[in-house]
């Protein structure tokens, strides 16, 4: 592709400025989408560990707790 050609794609595809909020709502959400993965497999791999069901759970939900008050305390 001609180096032209491929400035004016991403020029065309470039954020503007009325969709950055729209784009910043996109991403926390992927972000905390990201966090709950995580914690998944912070479970998974506690279960492999011996890690108890009591330790796991309160972990888990420390964490979760985390993760939905950040989605409240923030506009989303």
């Amino acid at each position: 592709m001609p180096l032209g050609t491929y400035i004016a794609r991403l020029a065309a595809e470039a954020t503007t400025v009325v969709n950055a909020p729209d784009y910043a709502k996109t991403i926390r959400e992927l972000a905390r989408q990201r966090e709950l993965s995580a914690i998944g497999d912070l479970l998974i791999a506690g279960t492999k560990s011996g890690a108890t069901s009591l330790e796991l759970a309160a972990q888990a939900i420390e964490q979760l707790d985390a993760v939905a008050s950040e989605g409240t305390s923030k506009s989303s």
